[in-house]
């Protein structure tokens, strides 16, 4: 057998000496996952889900999701659809609200942002690894693929709830996006895993559509209400000093009059708030001498302004954000709001009906 010139030895001795001193690091890999996520603003894709369970029982879950950046978001950082190709329901999370779509009855329901949609049958689709990597991990290292990198991370037990041996393997192609994503445990001594496998990805201009199109088909549902009707805390209370910025003109003022005002707080994707436009109108134009009917859009500026002209639509709009509707506790599309002449909130309306012609005679009967 012929041995190694001298220098080839050493040269190999030195090699493999220096990838022993310097492992991949898990560190640089996290670094260079957020360098190369902070150019993707929007990403979709194709998913199949496999959960197995400590009983024997599988899911095997094919469906589509599209996520969009938001870094204003407190929730995910993101909103997103997502569609499970087996279940007749949508689920969409925008601007810090749960849609619940149901296709098959036409009816969604609306309730406030949480983590928890991500376990209805659309949010199951759903995978914050094409944004954030975890944190709340005891160790986490990394490991090598043919084209990209596996992170492993292992987390501490939970006592109370009695899960062990939690681990998860996030697999990530030489361009940082997840292809495979596994997380395993025990509880109470069962196992039990949910695997990811993505594909079709999309990121930015490949994208088929936007966070606007996937919500355009709203329009085409009914607002499944309450059962029961709770009172918001601001009945009877003075409309605070509203600073409003103009659709049409992008002017700003204070809110100020001494006429009887209705509110409308509508979106464009709300098929019952445009079907209700022209009998708003045709309230502020019967009852304009003493009447102020002013509406409030907070998404998709330029839509708001170009159904406001193609509706005809003569008063007053104003766009906001979701602070002020925070601040009237709006949950519904159209909610209305009556403020009588001395500015106090007297009535709450969730869609448009009678009762508010005939609550606006009375204020006007009543002066």
């Amino acid at each position: 057998m012929k041995r190694l010139p001298s220098f080839l030895l050493i040269l190999v001795i030195s090699f493999y000496s220096c990838d022993q001193k310097n492992p991949l690091s898990y560190d640089d890999v996290e670094s260079d996952f957020y360098k190369a996520k902070d150019s993707i603003e929007s990403v979709s894709y194709r998913i199949r889900r496999v959960d197995t369970f400590g009983q024997g029982g599988v899911w095997d879950n094919e469906g589509f999701a599209h996520l969009e950046r938001d870094r204003n978001d407190s929730i995910f950082g993101f909103n997103f659809y997502g569609k499970r190709d087996d279940m007749p329901q949508i689920s969409i999370y925008d601007q810090g609200k749960n849609f619940d779509l149901d296709m098959e009855e036409l009816i969604y329901e609306i309730t406030p942002g949480g983590y928890y949609f991500v376990g209805s049958p659309g949010g199951q689709m759903v995978s914050t690894s094409f944004f954030q990597l975890d944190t709340a991990y005891d160790t986490a290292w990394v490991e090598p693929l043919d084209s990209g990198y596996k992170l492993v991370y292992r987390y501490p037990d939970d006592s109370l709830y009695m899960i062990t041996e939690r681990k998860k393997e996030l697999s990530l192609n030489a361009e940082y996006l997840p292809i495979k994503l596994r997380s395993s445990s025990l509880n109470q001594g069962e196992k039990s895993s949910t695997t990811m496998f993505f594909s079709d990805i999309k990121i930015n201009g490949e994208t088929v559509s936007i966070m606007e199109d996937y919500k355009e088909i709203i329009k085409g549902y009914t607002l499944l209400e309450p059962e029961e009707y709770v009172p918001s805390d601001y009945l009877g209370t003075l409309l605070p000093a509203l600073h409003l910025t103009n659709i049409q003109t992008d002017e700003t003022a204070y809110l100020k009059t001494d006429k009887i005002l209705l509110i409308d707080f509508w979106e464009v994707w709300c098929g019952w708030c445009i079907k209700s436009f022209p009998e708003v109108e045709k309230l502020y134009q019967t009852y304009k001498e003493d009447l102020e009917v002013i509406g409030i859009a907070t998404e998709s500026k330029d839509k708001a302004l170009r159904l406001i002209e193609e509706k005809g639509i003569t008063f007053k709009n104003y766009f906001q954000d979701q602070d002020f509707l925070n601040k009237f506790n709006i949950r519904s599309w159209p909610t209305y709001i009556l403020v009588d002449r001395n500015g106090i909130m007297i009535k709450e309306y969730f869609g448009f009906n009678e009762a508010i012609e005939t609550d606006i005679k009375a204020l006007i009967n009543a002066q």
